[in-house]
């Protein structure tokens, strides 16, 4: 049975409020993880050592764009000098600095999806 508008929002409540101290936990053990991994990386040790932990520091290089990508759209850690400090460095990392990023995804939300527009900030769809 499908729910209606009201049915969702109010069962989507409980996610619309953040919870800081996940936020930075998550935050924190991304960027610990993702430097440890990357630390293993450059160590003198056989490729298929390496070769595997170059992987997982893709992946949490994903997860730390996701966290980003959160920051940006004022979902978590607004307000705080160090997260934009963090962010501004992670945005530099990632290579899409925030006043590039913004501008860019800017356009992606206002502009996906449309078939008759440039692709610049959207991905293809087929209908």
């Amino acid at each position: 049975m499908m729910r209606t508008s009201k049915e969702l929002i109010l069962a989507s409540k409980e996610f619309t409020k953040e919870n800081r101290a996940k936020s930075w936990y998550e935050t924190l053990l991304t960027i610990t993880v993702l430097i440890a991994v990357l630390f293993v990386t450059y160590l003198d040790l056989p490729v298929l050592i390496k070769l595997p932990l170059s992987i997982v520091s893709a992946l949490f290089i994903v997860r730390l764009f996701i966290v980003y990508h959160d920051y940006q759209h004022h979902t978590i850690l607004q307000h705080s000098k160090l997260a934009e400090f963090i962010m501004k460095a992670v945005g530099i990392f990632v290579l899409a600095p925030q006043n590039i990023w913004k501008r860019s995804h800017d356009h992606h939300h206002h502009h996906n999806s449309k078939l008759t527009i440039s692709a610049i900030g959207s991905y293809p769809t087929i209908s």
